[in-house]
């Protein structure tokens, strides 16, 4: 499978978004565009890929899994990061393990979030085989739907 990772950026300007897929990195003004320009540098460079790809969009909000306090926190401490990397230092001891125990616990936020849809995605998926016009799906048994959901975490690695 195929693990297409699309970030937020902005810079002064103007926000963009970063599509990353293995060492391949294209950017575009909207998600799209930025999967579009990566999937287009994948077909020209001739990379073989599956037909399953897998699109991770990082989430920039706060939502129940993960409150607003601990991501205006998480930004803070990664702004702070990227300047100090950029100078040469490093964050203070305390620092580093507060941004440590806030990526772990973004992480678990996007499991919750992931079994969420995935409870949501079954849920309709029964509503769904239940109605009297649904179609059948990749099923050997009549009037229900094969349903296939796959989670993929993607993971940044914040060098200590």
């Amino acid at each position: 499978m195929t693990t297409i990772a699309i970030i937020p950026e902005s810079d002064d300007r103007t926000a963009k978004y970063r599509a990353i897929c293995g060492q391949k990195q294209a950017i575009g003004f909207t998600p799209g565009q930025a999967l579009d320009n990566i999937e287009q540098q994948l077909n020209d460079a001739g990379i073989v890929r599956d037909s399953a790809i897998a699109i991770i969009l990082h989430r920039t909000q706060s939502d129940r899994f993960f409150p607003s306090q601990q991501h205006k926190k998480l930004q803070d401490l990664m702004a702070r990061f990227h300047e100090t990397s950029a100078t040469g230092n490093a964050l203070s001891d305390g620092d580093r393990q507060e941004l440590d125990r806030l990526a772990e616990l973004e992480l678990e936020a996007a499991i919750q979030r992931s079994q969420s849809l995935l409870q949501q995605i079954q849920s309709d998926t029964r509503d769904l085989s239940r109605s009297p016009n649904s179609t059948k799906i990749n099923s050997d048994r009549p009037g229900e739907i094969d349903l296939k959901f796959q989670l993929v975490l993607g993971r940044s690695h914040i060098p200590h």
